[in-house]
């Protein structure tokens, strides 16, 4: 069990500097009786008239975490006492604030963000035997802080289309469930399906020494390896995934399969997405899933698509299922993301264009591609060209050979998103690409958007 402990520290990170130990003794030791980190209360704006009963409540916001420490002071000597409140009243003073955290006997703890406080906040209650009772209020920002995660490396292609982290990429996580993930020792637990052999190698590995490798043997179609069956819950959310590696550029992915029986047999459905391998690099591939209503049974399944050549082997390391742990954390956490130098192309803006905060990364509306659309008068569709995104038609052009006021050249025919859902709601942005090939030309361009079909 982990040992209780209460710090002020100088950093949100996992092993940071302490400035004052409140727990640990023989100084500083806990009341638990006085201690309270509740969360903080809910303010609310309210609107209300004499016409009407009741009122409406046109927003509301967390207001400040209220803080109380309850302390014993060890009864040293006077001198000993009055440096320990001295070394209090430093943290408590610091300019801008100081950060507290908290590890009650759980794997990891939680960090405050503490405000200012005078010497005001700081109660003496008495005597407790050879202690001094001590209790020290403080104000803090609402939401409590977890140490930071850092995520395997992604990938992101530039074309919206692509299966596998189109102009988007997903963050969630989770605690493996499946018995034998990073095959150190052989392949238990893994079964081939559609004629491939499984064998442990040294040859290649992402982690430790080992990795599976899959064989297949170019005649069964859509070959994959599988592990052994999870019992999941409908409406469950799983995360599955894994490093996959080959020689040749195969399409691949890693998927979760849904099943309506104990024993694994009955598929429902599968998700994930499949796309091709660069040669001889380990790509990361990962999914989210939500269980369907039937499923009693899912299993991770790194598969190919197709009918591989046996010479197209597949390494594989690293792939584990388990329930969905997403962001850890009981709101909006901020995101710190960071593109390392050279890999983003310079000269170019880049945009973050939604935030998944529930459900499934399928249900977050995404962008909406020119060669979707339908085209209008005097618009074609072209390509491809490498300045664009995707491949084969990858940009709408327009020659305006009529001449009118605002013409509708590009329309999208089918409503977007596709469906209702919670995930859709919020704010949304329109914007578009353009380039001309008569250098004084003027172009005028309107974008408009419907809701509900109502432009607005």
């Amino acid at each position: 069990m982990t040992t209780c402990s209460l710090d002020f520290v100088d950093s949100i990170a996992a092993n940071p500097s302490v400035r004052l130990a409140l727990a640990s003794g023989p100084t500083w030791i806990i009341n638990p009786d006085e201690t309270d980190f509740s969360p903080p209360p809910i303010r609310e704006a309210v609107a209300q008239t004499l016409l009407a009963d009741g009122g409406v409540v046109p927003s509301a916001a967390y207001d400040f975490r209220r803080i109380r420490l309850g302390l014993f002071l060890a009864d040293d000597t006077p001198d000993a006492m009055a440096a320990a409140l001295q070394a209090l009243h430093r943290e408590l003073d610091r300019s801008g604030g100081n950060i507290l955290r908290w590890h009650q006997h759980t794997t990891n703890p939680v960090f405050f963000r503490t405000y200012r406080a005078s010497a005001s906040s700081v109660r003496h209650l008495g005597r407790d035997g050879t202690r001094q009772r001590i209790a020290v209020d403080l104000r803090a920002e609402p939401y409590g802080y977890g140490p930071k995660e850092t995520l395997p490396p992604v990938v992101v292609s530039n074309d919206p289309a692509n299966a596998a982290n189109g102009c988007w990429f997903d963050i969630d996580s989770t605690t493996p469930s499946n018995a034998n993930p990073y095959f150190e020792t052989d392949v238990s637990n893994w079964t081939p399906i559609n004629g491939p052999t499984l064998t442990r190698s040294t040859a290649q590995f992402h982690e430790g020494a080992a990795s599976m490798l899959i064989t297949p043997n170019g005649v069964g179609a859509d070959p994959r390896a599988q592990s052994e069956t999870l019992v999941v819950s409908a409406g469950q959310s799983w995360f599955a995934s894994g490093w996959l590696r080959s020689p040749g550029t195969p399409t691949v992915g890693v998927t979760i399969r849904w099943y309506s029986d104990a024993a694994g047999s009955t598929f429902i459905s599968e998700s994930g997405n499949l796309s091709a391998l660069t040669a001889d690099t380990w790509t990361y591939f990962s999914v989210t899933g939500v269980a369907p209503a039937t499923a009693i049974r899912a299993r991770i399944a790194p598969r190919y698509s197709g009918t591989p050549a046996a010479g197209t082997t597949l390494f594989v390391d690293e792939a584990i299922i388990g329930p969905s742990q997403g962001i850890k954390g009981d709101a909006p956490t901020p995101l710190f993301l960071i593109a390392p130098t050279g890999l983003v192309v310079t000269g170019r803006r880049q945009s973050v264009l939604s935030v998944r905060r529930r459900g499934t990364p399928s249900a977050t509306p995404f962008a909406l591609q020119a060669e979707t659309l339908a085209v209008g008068d005097d618009t074609s569709l072209l390509g491809p060209d490498a300045a664009m995104s995707g491949t084969g038609s990858d940009y709408a052009r327009t020659t305006f050979a009529t001449n009118a006021t605002m013409v509708t050249r590009l329309n999208s025919t089918t409503a977007h998103p596709s469906s209702a859902s919670v995930d859709a709601r919020g704010r949304y942005r329109i914007f578009s690409r353009h380039r001309k090939s008569v250098a004084g030309d003027t172009i005028k361009v309107r974008l408009n958007i419907a809701s509900n079909g109502l432009a607005v």
